[in-house]
């Protein structure tokens, strides 16, 4: 097998974080994947030269879109910018290099104002999109034909992805990434970039800002991410049910709702995941595995660790009746 080539678009006050963000993602799959696979990634523009992006930091460009080989050409990324995005959506040779790949079924994916550039090149038409939250309405005036979603932090349609932006475009990456190597691949990169959670791509991106008071679900979601980040604490049903501000009853029914299992279920699930990252990871002791993953003692541990595998076994088993 060879390398993906995939080629980051740069133009002059590009957002920063647009590029490093999704090019960190992909360069670390490239220290966890044998050699012959990965990623060759290079920036491209319209001259090879040192170009300033929105922030203190200029980058280096290393090939331009007209000596550009669209043969085994994988993915392109173009990343937004409040600042430069508006004079590359006038940069002909740009639409031009974005027109040439959509017709021959590249991979192009848009990190925040980026999905204007899509648009302004016409790959857009009759699909559905997603931009920065801040220029939803911006966007709908200038193109009033194309549907672009609120609700979501990234969106793929054919071979196109469009994304939120900034922080939204490693959500992005990642994904694409567990599309091409699989989902441990992509779960083994998060862990080594120390990304708090993975986010799926239907998460609602301006539900933070509008909201007042959480919901339920809001509820629940912070209460499984503090499991996953402490799963050595008291994770009793009680002290959940007063964390979600609820009667335990309440909690208990609404949780199985939500995610088909039991909250004693879950916490299980989370900290037989977190041993079993211990024991792959590194050369601690199982006593102390058992301590740091919430197991009151090593027999615990082993008898949570067959439980959870059975259990996998017969849903497995169930699905493919």
């Amino acid at each position: 097998m060879t390398l993906k080539k995939l080629r980051v678009v740069m133009f002059p006050k590009s957002q920063v974080l647009d590029i490093a963000g999704p090019v960190s993602v992909f360069e670390a799959a490239n220290a966890v994947l044998d050699k012959s696979i990965g990623y060759d990634v290079k920036l491209v523009s319209s001259s090879k030269t040192s170009m300033p992006t929105s922030g203190c930091i200029s980058m280096d460009v290393h090939e331009t879109y007209s000596s550009i080989e669209f043969s085994g050409l994988d993915t392109i990324l173009v990343p937004g910018g409040s600042k430069g995005t508006p004079d590359a959506m006038r940069d002909t040779e740009l639409r031009e290099f974005i027109q040439e790949a959509d017709r021959r079924r590249i991979r192009i994916a848009s990190i925040c104002t980026g999905s204007f550039i899509l648009a302004e090149s016409g790959i857009l038409d009759g699909r559905k999109c997603t931009t920065h939250w801040s220029d939803l309405e911006r966007f709908r005036k200038l193109f009033p034909h194309i549907e672009v979603l609120s609700d979501v932090i990234f969106h793929n349609e054919d071979h196109i992805w469009t994304s939120a932006g900034v922080s939204t475009g490693i959500d992005m990456s990642l994904e694409i990434l567990a599309r091409d190597f699989g989902n441990h691949t992509a779960k083994k990169v998060a862990q080594n970039l120390i990304l708090y959670m993975a986010r799926p791509g239907y998460v609602e991106q301006i539900s933070d800002f509008i909201s007042d008071l959480p919901s339920v679900q809001e509820k629940m979601q912070d209460l499984l991410v503090y499991i996953k980040t402490t799963p050595n604490l008291d994770h009793s049903v009680p002290s959940m049910a007063a964390r979600c501000n609820m009667s335990t009853r309440n909690f208990t029914r609404k949780f199985k709702n939500n995610y088909g299992k039991s909250p004693a279920a879950m916490v299980r699930e989370v900290r037989v995941e977190r041993a079993e990252f211990y024991m792959e990871k590194t050369e601690y002791t199982l006593k102390r595995i058992a301590n740091l993953a919430g197991f009151s003692s090593v027999d615990v541990m082993r008898h949570a660790i067959y439980a959870v595998r059975r259990d996998k076994i017969a849903s497995h088993k169930a699905a493919v009746g």
